[in-house]
């Protein structure tokens, strides 16, 4: 997990970060109109990263506990995700709301991401993978595959 809120002097290990992130949280402030303005540019950013059209991430509005400072309706940031294709939730770690469920709600994306690679790998890896007699230290599907295809290249 990494914040960089605010922290410009960040950007390029932010960037770095997003390379090697498998799920993002983008996160806002309910009582900051500027903060629900830029998570649109961190998604475009993750998106031109990843050199993907999607990949999984969760709309987060933090310190719902502040209601009397709301600048971001409820109805803003579900829609932002909605059309974005994207899980919402209002968190509070103050209050403890909804924080666990962020994270599983994001936990269950990028499972459901990874699932959707394995059914395109290489037939030799799937072989490879069930004839393994050594352990292997646990891996997503998603990095195995890569360690896989780029072993392949390597033996051409």
């Amino acid at each position: 997990m990494l914040d960089t809120a605010g922290l410009e002097e960040y950007s390029a290990m932010r960037e770095q970060y997003m390379r090697t992130g498998e799920g993002f949280m983008l996160v806002y402030s309910i009582a900051s109109r500027q903060s629900f303005k830029e998570i649109e540019t961190f998604r475009r950013q993750i998106l031109r990263v990843k050199d993907k059209e999607y990949f999984p991430m969760i709309v987060v509005g933090h310190q719902c506990e502040r209601e009397s400072e709301r600048q971001v309706a409820k109805q803003e940031g579900g829609e932002m995700a909605r059309l974005a294709g994207y899980r919402f939730l209002e968190v509070s770690s103050k209050e403890r709301i909804n924080v666990d469920q962020a994270f599983y709600d994001l936990v269950r994306d990028i499972r459901k991401y990874n699932r959707q690679l394995v059914p395109n790998i290489p037939k030799a890896f799937q072989e490879q993978t069930a004839t393994e007699s050594k352990p292997t230290p646990p891996l997503s599907s998603y990095n195995r595959l890569k360690d896989f295809l780029r072993r392949q290249r390597g033996a051409k």
